[in-house]
């Protein structure tokens, strides 16, 4: 995601959140609906409120029979994404052991599998994909990034 500046806050240009189609049933037969991509601002962060109703919105479009779906209950929160949207993945300098492999904002169920492919090359065979590296955070920190919500 990107980092704003005082200016676009002010101003109100972070952009709308990007409301995805998720949509899948639980082990108690419950259809889960999600999820929304949006910049966090920290204290200007809303409760998630708008988020809820976006996805409601969106599954109702695509599916209008289950609008009159009773809701069991609503979850929000924030996870993390790098500055370009791929997740982080391989070992920290200076930490012998420790491995990353993060960042994958509500793609985790869908990217776990590749990323635990990825990081278990990268312990066994000592080969990071170059594209997922750490190192490649400290270049793009000041680089415009490539996924910029509402611009």
């Amino acid at each position: 995601m990107p980092l704003f500046t005082l200016g676009d806050v002010a101003d109100g240009n972070v952009g709308a959140p990007i409301v995805a189609a998720q949509m899948r049933q639980d082990s108690a037969g419950r259809l889960v609906l999600g999820a929304s991509l949006a910049p966090a601002l920290g204290d200007l962060d809303d409760d998630g409120s708008q988020a809820v109703r976006l996805i409601c919105r969106r599954a109702i479009e695509l599916i209008p029979r289950i609008a009159e779906v009773p809701i069991a209950e609503t979850r929000t929160c924030v996870r993390p994404v790098s500055f370009d949207g791929l997740p982080p993945h391989g070992p920290i300098d200076g930490i012998d052991g420790l491995v990353l492999a993060c960042g994958h904002r509500s793609h985790g169920l869908t990217w776990g599998p590749g990323s635990g492919e990825a990081v278990a090359r990268g312990v066994l065979e000592g080969e990071w994909e170059p594209a997922l590296s750490l190192a490649r955070l400290e270049r793009k920190a000041s680089a415009k990034p490539r996924f910029a919500p509402g611009r």
